[in-house]
C-alpha cells in the first residue's frame, strides 16, 4: 500500500549540511547521512522549515510567505544571524534581511524584541540542519484499537511514499511533521517512509492490555481503631489480588490512600496501579477499594510460635510449620542469622491446602535484616506493636490451592532476619488447610514473582498469590509453642513508699515441651497499676525504663500512648512519663510492652518519686 506525500514551497540542493543539531526530537536519528536542501514553505501564518513549525508572525501580513520566500533562497551551508537594527532585532544572513522583530511584534508574543528573535533564528538553524528523513522513534508498541502519533521531519519527509506490511495493516493521517497511526490488525505490522533513495522504517505492534481494570474491589480490617498503614496495606493486598492481569504481568503499586476507620466505619481508598508484562501493553490507573473495619473477631494469641532454632544458620533448610486453627489465635516470633557466605532467602508464608477460601487477620511486623541483630528486632517490635496495640489488623482471603508470602527476607553473611506476626484464621469451620511455614531458601528456589517483595515489609501489597506446586509437601517440623504468651501484673505505688520495680523478661513462661522461655522474646506484659499521693503537698512521680542487663531498648503503650524508648547501652536508663498528683490524688496507669528479639533482658520498669536518682 502506497501513500503520496504532498508538495509544495522551493526545493533546493546544496551537497552536504555541515551544522547538525537536534530540534525538540529525542530517540534515534535513522536517516542517511546525505541531506538534501531545506524544504521550506508557509501555511496558516507559519513558516514551515522540513516539516518543522520554525515560527509564526502575529503582526503585519503576508510576513510569513515572504520569510519563507526568503529562506528558500539562502544556501544550506549559510546560518541565521539574529542583529541589531534600527527600531529593534532582525533575522539576517550577511545583508540579507530575513525578518524584522520590532516591539509591537515582541508584545504580541509576550516577549523582548531580542529574546523572540533569538528563539526564531534557533528554531530556523536547527531545522535547516536536519537531514532528510528523520523521526523520534522507530519501534512503537500499542493497545489493541489504540492509536498513536510518530513524527516525520527532514527535507525528504513532505515528499515522502509509505509501504505497509501487511498491506492495509493500518490506517495513516498526516499532519505537518506529524503521522498518525491506527492499526486495523492485532500483531506486528511494518511501516515503511521513502523518498528518492532515503527511507525510514517503523516496527508497530499491537498487544492486548497487560489489565482489566474490573471492580469493584472491596478490603476488610479490624481494629479499635484500625490505622492508616492497615487500611492502606489492606487496599493494595486487594487490588493485588482482585484487579484482573494477563499471565505473568506485575503489578505495581505507585501510591495509595489511607485513612483511620472505627469499627463498622467504610471508606474508599484511592490505588494508583501500573500492571506490566511481556508481550502485553501496560496499563495505567486508579484503582478505588472500599475498605470496611468490620467486628471480626480478634482476640489475644492464645499460643505464641517460637522460630529461633537454630538462630544461626548455615544452609538451606525448613524452620516452621504449624496449621492455623479457628480457635486459636496466634503470634509468632522469627529471628534467625545468616552464617553461610552465599545469601539466603528467609521466606514465611501462608498456605491453604483446603478446598475452600480462608480468610486470616494479620498484623505484620517485618524487621527485615541488619547486621545489628537487636536494631532489626526492635525494628520489627515497632512495626508489629503499632498495630497490636490498636488491635489493628487486614484481612486476607486466600484462595484454596494458593499460597501467600508473609515476609521474604534476603539475608546475606551475618545479617539477622527478624519479624514478629499474628495470624487468626476466621473461618467459622474448623479443618486442618490453613497452614504457616517458614523455610530458608536458596534464590533460585524462591518463586519468581516474590524475589523482588523481599523489598518490602509487607510483601502481600506487592505480588499476588502464587499456585501451590504440584505435589509440594509442606515440612514437618518441631519448634516450640508456649500456650497464654501474655504476662499481667497489678501495682499500687504510693508516694514515699516503697519503689515499684517491673521486671521484664526475668521468668521464662513454660512451653508446651515443660521448658522456660529464657527472655520472654515475643511475650506481651500487661502491667495495671494505680499512682496515689497521700500527702499533703503536690508531687511528681517518675516512670522510668532501665537497660538492667544490656544494650536493650523498649517500645510500649501507656494509658493509650505509644512509646518508643531508643536502644540503650547496658545500665543506661530513660524515664519517659512524669505524672504530677495534688494532694489526696490518685490516678490509674497501664503499660503495655514487649521483649524484643536480639536484646539483652531482665530489663526493668521503676517507678518512684521525681528526682529520685539524684538524691
Amino acid at each position: 500500500m502506497t501513500i503520496e506525500g504532498g508538495r509544495m514551497g522551493v526545493l533546493r540542493r546544496h551537497g552536504y549540511i555541515h551544522l547538525v543539531r537536534a530540534w525538540l526530537i529525542v530517540g534515534s536519528v535513522f536517516a542517511a547521512s546525505m541531506a538534501s536542501a531545506a524544504d521550506v514553505w508557509s501555511k496558516d501564518g507559519w513558516v514551515i522549515i522540513n516539516e518543522v513549525l520554525v515560527l509564526r508572525p502575529r503582526t503585519g501580513e503576508n510576513r510569513a510567505q515572504v520569510a519563507a520566500q526568503r529562506l528558500a533562497a539562502i544556501a544550506d551551508n549559510k546560518i541565521i544571524e539574529v542583529i541589531k537594527s534600527e527600531s529593534g532585532f532582525a533575522l539576517s544572513v550577511g545583508t540579507t534581511r530575513i525578518l524584522s522583530v520590532e516591539a509591537d511584534e515582541a508584545r504580541a508574543q509576550n516577549s523582548t524584541p531580542e529574546a523572540l528573535a533569538t528563539l526564531w533564528a534557533q528554531r530556523i538553524n536547527d531545522a535547516r540542519s536536519l537531514p532528510a528523513l528523520k523521526s523520534s522513534v522507530s519501534r512503537v508498541v500499542l493497545p489493541d484499537g489504540g492509536t498513536t502519533s510518530v513524527s516525520l521531519v527532514g527535507s525528504a519527509a513532505r515528499r515522502a511514499t509509505f509501504t505497509i506490511e501487511p498491506a492495509n495493516a493500518v490506517t495513516l493521517e498526516r499532519t505537518t511533521g506529524m503521522i498518525a497511526i491506527k492499526p486495523k490488525i492485532s500483531g506486528a505490522v511494518t511501516l515503511k517512509a521513502v523518498s528518492g533513495n532515503q527511507s525510514l522504517l517503523w516496527t508497530i505492534r499491537t498487544a492486548p492490555y497487560a489489565a482489566s481494570p474490573g471492580g469493584p474491589y472491596v478490603a476488610e480490617v479490624t481494629g479499635f481503631p484500625a490505622n492508616s498503614e492497615t487500611v492502606a496495606a489492606s487496599a493494595a493486598a486487594a487490588v493485588q489480588s482482585q484487579l484482573q492481569t494477563k499471565p505473568g504481568s506485575m503489578i505495581r503499586i505507585r501510591s495509595v490512600g489511607g485513612a483511620r476507620l472505627t469499627t463498622g466505619q467504610e471508606t474508599t481508598v484511592p490505588v494508583e496501579v501500573t500492571v506490566h508484562g511481556e508481550g502485553y501493553f501496560p496499563w495505567s490507573g486508579r484503582v478505588l477499594v472500599r475498605v470496611k473495619n468490620s467486628a471480626a473477631r480478634f482476640s489475644s494469641a492464645e499460643d505464641l510460635w517460637y522460630s529461633n532454632s537454630p538462630e544461626n544458620i548455615y544452609t538451606d533448610q525448613p524452620l516452621f510449620a504449624a496449621t492455623l486453627n479457628p480457635s486459636a489465635p496466634v503470634r509468632m516470633l522469627c529471628h534467625h542469622r545468616n552464617r553461610s557466605a552465599a545469601p539466603l532467602f528467609n521466606v514465611l508464608s501462608i498456605l491453604n491446602t483446603s478446598e475452600a477460601p480462608a480468610k486470616i487477620a494479620l498484623i505484620t511486623g517485618d524487621g527485615g535484616v541488619d547486621t545489628n541483630p537487636t536494631l532489626a528486632g526492635y525494628r520489627a517490635g515497632d512495626r508489629f506493636l503499632t498495630s497490636f496495640g490498636e488491635s489493628s489488623a487486614l484481612i486476607v482471603t486466600l484462595p484454596p490451592g494458593r499460597m501467600l508470602p508473609v515476609h521474604v527476607h534476603e539475608m546475606n553473611l551475618g545479617e539477622t532476619s527478624s519479624a514478629i506476626h499474628y495470624f487468626a484464621l476466621l473461618n467459622e469451620e474448623p479443618g486442618q488447610g490453613v497452614k504457616v511455614i517458614q523455610q530458608v531458601q536458596n534464590p533460585s528456589d524462591v518463586p519468581v514473582e516474590w524475589l523482588a517483595a523481599s523489598r518490602t515489609d509487607r510483601p502481600y501489597t506487592f505480588t499476588p498469590s502464587t499456585a501451590i506446586p504440584e505435589g509440594f509437601k509442606p515440612p514437618e517440623v518441631r519448634s516450640p509453642v508456649y500456650p497464654t504468651p501474655t504476662k499481667r501484673e497489678e501495682f499500687q505505688y504510693d508516694f514515699g513508699g516503697r519503689i515499684v520495680f517491673l521486671r521484664l523478661g526475668q521468668v521464662g513462661i513454660a512451653g508446651t515441651d515443660g521448658n522456660p522461655l529464657l527472655g520472654n522474646f515475643g511475650v506481651t506484659y500487661e502491667f495495671q497499676g494505680r499512682l496515689t499521693n497521700p500527702t499533703d503537698k503536690p508531687v511528681d512521680i517518675e516512670v522510668a525504663f532501665e537497660a538492667s542487663a544490656g544494650y536493650t531498648g523498649s517500645l510500649m503503650w501507656v494509658n493509650g500512648e505509644y512509646v518508643r524508648i531508643p536502644l540503650l547501652q547496658p545500665k543506661e536508663e530513660r524515664i519517659f512519663r512524669t505524672v504530677r498528683l495534688v494532694p489526696g490524688q490518685s490516678q490509674s496507669i497501664r503499660i503495655s510492652t514487649m521483649p524484643l528479639s536480639g536484646a539483652s533482658y531482665p530489663a526493668t520498669i521503676t517507678i518512684r518519686p521525681k528526682g529520685f536518682n539524684d538524691l
